[in-house]
C-alpha cells in the first residue's frame, strides 16, 4: 500500500527505501538542507550506532587507503589531511595527548579510527608528532603506514546530516565526545531555532500566547533530543545551559575568549571519568549567578565580565603539558552542590588581604637604593598602590593593576574607574543601580518560559 503525502513526511524520505531504489524513486538524498528526520522521519530517527550504520549504507563512497603527506608540485610534502568546517575546534590538551600517545605506542594509536571525518585531533596530533618528532621510530611507522582501509562519504552528504554523524560518533567517547562546550553550543542552536520560527511567523514578545508557543516549541525540541540520544534529557540542564550561554555570549560578551580558554588549557582526557558535562555548566552557573548579583552592585558589565571570565576558569580541570608558561588556578569548584560553601568566600571583603595589597604594590624608582639590591631598610622597593580601608571597605572598590591591563585591551580608560564606585544613596548611584538591574538577565523568567522573555528586546537573527 502506497503511502499518502503526510504519512510519507511523518515516516522520512527513505521509509522502506533500498540504497539501490533511490535513483529510480528519484529521491534527491544530497540536497543540501536535509536532516535525519528528513531522511528517516521525526517519529523514531535511527541513533547511535545504527544512525552511523545507515548514513554510510547510502553516503558511503567506498574505503580507501590514505598516505599522511603527498608530495606537491613545488616539491613540498603537504598534509594529506585536512580538519572538516563542521568539526570542533580543536582542543590542545587533546591534541597533545594524543601526540603523546602516539610517541609512546607507535600505530596502535592510529589504528582506532576508520571513518574519514572523524580524525579531527588525531590527525592534528599525527602531524604535530612528525614535526616535533620526525626522527622517533614510534613516530616513523605511523608515517609509513598511513591511514588504512578509511571509510568514506560522498561529499555532496548534506551538511546537518554529516554533522549529526560527526556528534553521534563522538557521544561513543567520553572526556573529548561529548563535553560542555558542545552543550552551551547546542542550547545555543536551540534559541536560534526560536528565532528562525519567529521570524517565519511572525510572533512578537507582546502576543499573550507568545510564552506558552515559546515553551511548547522548545519542549519539542528538547524531545528531539532525547529521541536522538544527544545533550539534553531535560528542562532544567537546558534552561541552566542558555542562561550561563547568554551571559556568556550576549550580556558580557566573553564568549570567544572563555572558548579560547577551554580549548587550550582544558584536560578532557585524563579527567573523562570525572568531569561531567551537566555538573560542569551547574557549577559555572551558581558561581555566575552569585558574580553577577554582587558584583553589578559597584561595577559595570565591562569589568564584571572580566572577573566572570577569571573566575569561570577555577570550574574546569586544566592539563599538566601546558607549555605556555600562564599560571592557572586549580580546579576548585567541582560541584556547585559541594562547593557552594567556598564560592560563598568570593563574597568577602577583600580590601585589608594581605594577597590583596601584594597585587596591588607597585616598583618604585628607588628600588635598588639601601641595603643590598634592596631598597631602605631591607625592603623591596615598592611603594603601596592606594586601597580603600577597612572602613571603606564596602565604599569604594579599587580596580587592581591586573583588570586595568583588561580594560585597556577594550578600549576602556581605567582611570574613570579607578577611584571605585560610592555606594551611598545618592542620585548617581541610583541611576547606575537602576540601570544594572535593567540590563540583567531575568532568571525568574529563564525558570518558567526558557529566554522568552529576551525576545521582545532583541532584533530577530535569521
Amino acid at each position: 500500500m502506497a503511502l499518502n503525502p503526510s504519512d510519507k513526511k511523518s515516516a522520512g524520505l527513505l521509509a522502506g527505501v533500498e540504497p539501490g531504489d533511490v535513483m529510480q524513486k528519484g529521491i534527491d538524498i544530497y540536497a543540501p538542507d536535509l536532516t535525519i528526520e528528513d531522511l528517516w522521519g521525526s517519529a523514531s530517527p535511527p541513533t547511535g550506532a545504527a544512525l552511523l550504520d545507515r548514513v554510510l549504507l547510502f553516503y558511503g563512497d567506498g574505503t580507501r587507503n590514505v598516505p599522511w603527506f603527498f608530495e606537491a608540485p613545488d616539491g613540498q610534502q603537504r598534509r594529506c589531511i585536512e580538519r572538516s568546517p563542521l568539526s570542533r575546534e580543536l582542543q590542545e590538551a587533546t591534541v597533545l595527548a594524543y601526540r603523546d600517545r602516539i610517541v609512546k605506542e607507535s600505530i596502535s594509536q592510529v589504528a582506532a579510527g576508520r571513518w574519514a571525518g572523524t580524525w579531527n585531533h588525531r590527525a592534528e596530533a599525527v602531524y604535530r608528532a612528525a614535526q616535533e618528532f620526525a626522527s622517533h621510530e614510534n613516530v616513523a611507522l605511523v608515517l609509513k603506514r598511513g591511514l588504512v582501509h578509511v571509510k568514506f562519504a560522498h561529499w555532496r552528504i548534506p551538511s546537518k546530516v554529516w554533522q549529526r554523524f560527526i556528534v553521534t560518533h563522538n557521544s561513543f567517547h567520553q572526556g573529548s565526545g561529548q563535553n560542555f562546550q558542545e552543550y552551551l553550543e547546542d542550547a545555543l542552536n536551540c534559541e536560534s531555532e526560536w528565532e528562525r520560527h519567529v521570524s517565519k511567523t511572525g510572533m512578537h514578545s507582546s502576543n499573550p500566547k507568545y510564552r506558552q508557543t515559546y515553551r511548547d516549541f522548545q519542549r519539542c525540541v528538547l524531545t528531539l533530543c532525547l529521541l536522538q540520544g544527544l545533550f539534553f534529557r531535560d528542562w532544567d540542564p537546558y534552561r541552566k545551559a542558555l542562561s550561563l550561554a547568554h551571559m556568556l555570549q550576549n550580556r558580557y560578551q566573553i564568549w570567544l575568549e572563555c572558548k579560547s580558554f577551554w580549548n587550550k588549557h582544558v584536560d578532557y582526557i585524563s579527567n573523562e571519568t570525572t568531569m561531567e558535562p551537566l555538573a560542569v555548566i551547574n557549577a559555572m552557573h551558581s558561581l555566575a549567578l552569585l558574580l553577577v548579583g554582587n558584583l553589578s552592585k559597584f561595577y559595570e558589565g565591562p569589568i564584571i565580565g572580566i572577573f566572570l571570565k577569571h573566575a569561570l576558569r577555577h570550574c574546569v580541570p586544566k592539563a599538566t603539558n601546558n607549555s605556555s608558561g600562564e599560571r592557572l588556578p586549580g580546579w576548585n569548584f567541582k560541584s556547585a552542590e559541594h562547593d557552594a560553601s567556598k564560592m560563598n568566600l568570593l563574597n568577602l571583603p577583600m580590601s585589608d588581604s594581605a594577597v590583596v595589597k601584594k597585587l596591588t604594590v607597585a616598583p618604585t624608582r628607588d628600588a635598588g637604593k639601601g641595603s643590598g639590591h634592596e631598597g631602605e631598610n631591607g625592603g623591596q622597593g615598592v611603594q603601596a598602590a592606594p586601597f580603600a580601608s577597612s572602613s571603606t571597605s564596602l565604599k569604594k572598590r579599587a580596580i587592581p593593576p591586573k583588570i586595568e591591563e583588561e580594560l585597556r585591551k577594550l578600549g576602556i580608560d581605567p582611570g574613570i574607574l579607578g577611584k571605585g564606585y560610592d555606594c551611598g544613596d545618592n542620585d548617581e548611584m541610583k541611576t547606575k543601580k537602576a540601570k544594572t538591574e535593567h540590563d540583567q538577565v531575568d532568571e525568574s523568567m529563564l525558570d518558567d518560559e526558557g529566554a522568552a522573555g529576551q525576545q521582545g528586546s532583541r532584533d530577530v537573527v535569521v
